[in-house]
């Protein structure tokens, strides 16, 4: 994946120095040739080792230079190009999605067979504490950093720290607030 990120940065490049071709071609550019690549299957490569996302972090950084017009020599922040842009960070894009999914799989959305992985903690006790709330996910028990990684300790992680009252809303208006929070 990562080459075809760099060619498509390669591909920006020689766009982004012609005088004719703006930046709002270059953005749909961008979306059609980089970030399709980015956004395809990351909720499974988006939990991979910091060292692998910090290359594809690099080569996106670099396309959004392009896209924007700015030089390399040119010192400007990597925070400001992605807003300006309106575009998600690498590691953002993947919270949004995952944000998407839980919200899919509480919901009912999804089929059972994806929603055996999540148990409430409703589903224990039926004693009135403060942390029973039937939206509520178990966080699993996991001890290394690389089972950390994985989408259920995570999915439930990012799940329990949704304000409550964000998740009885419809999908269009859960997934709209998390793309501007995350923005």
């Amino acid at each position: 994946m990562g080459k075809k990120i760099a060619c498509g940065s390669a591909a920006l490049y020689k766009l982004h120095l012609q005088p004719y071709i703006n930046v709002d071609l270059l953005r749909k550019l961008y979306f059609s040739i980089v970030y399709c690549h980015l956004y395809y299957a990351i909720l499974i490569w988006g939990t991979a080792n910091k060292t692998v996302l910090d290359s594809l972090v690099k080569l996106n950084n670099l396309a959004l230079r392009n896209v924007c017009k700015i030089h390399t020599n040119e010192q400007i922040s990597i925070k400001d190009l992605h807003l300006s842009t309106s575009i998600l960070e690498i590691n953002n894009l993947y919270k949004y999605e995952l944000a998407k999914y839980m919200f899919m799989i509480c919901n009912g959305i999804f089929s059972k067979e994806f929603t055996n992985e999540h148990e409430y903690k409703s589903k224990y006790h039926n004693f009135h504490t403060r942390q029973l709330d039937n939206k509520l996910l178990i966080i699993p028990l996991y001890k290394t950093v690389k089972q950390q990684r994985h989408s259920v300790y995570r999915g439930s992680k990012l799940w329990n720290g949704i304000p409550r009252d964000l998740l009885n809303r419809p999908y269009h208006t859960f997934s709209s607030f998390f793309e501007y929070k995350f923005n």
